[in-house]
């Protein structure tokens, strides 16, 4: 009979607790969508490595995002300077709404000009960073914020 009541419980609080647990797509931002990238301080780089940048809307056309883009954002994107030019890879995006929810997602899409490589003709050895020079994320497939597990119980 415990067993029972037990299993019960279980089912119970399994269906009660399921939509909890769903990933929802919080928020979705279509390819079409204008994303300016801030470096968030001047950079030289001289080894391949990850940076923060603080990604903004820059004046997306309507209906590209399901919702407007948070004010407080940040994007990781690595620099590798192991070829002729950088390459530029965008990593993880987080985002903290104004109600406190962590939405997290992973664009798919090209980094353009966000930086410059510095160095002889034919090598980037060093790659230059500033503030006073912003990149753009251009994305190839929509990208969809989810909110973060360890957020769900707000």
């Amino acid at each position: 009979m415990k067993t029972r009541l037990g299993l019960i419980l279980s089912v119970l609080f399994f269906a009660v607790s399921a939509p909890v647990l769903a990933e929802d797509v919080v928020l979705t931002v279509q390819p079409e969508a204008q994303l300016q990238l801030l470096p968030l301080a001047d950079l030289t780089l001289t080894e391949t490595t990850t940076v923060t940048v603080h990604p903004q809307d820059a004046g997306s056309p309507e209906g590209s995002m399901s919702e407007p883009l948070p004010e407080y954002c940040l994007l990781s994107v690595q620099i590798s300077l192991d070829q002729a030019d950088a390459v530029l890879t965008p990593g993880k995006m987080i985002c903290i709404t104004d109600d406190h929810r962590i939405l997290e997602a992973q664009p798919e899409g090209e980094i353009v000009n966000l930086g410059e490589c510095q160095g002889e003709s034919g090598t980037c050895g060093r790659y230059r960073l500033t503030t006073q020079r912003m990149g753009q994320l251009q994305l190839q497939t929509p990208m969809e914020f989810r909110l973060q597990p360890r957020n769900m119980s707000n």
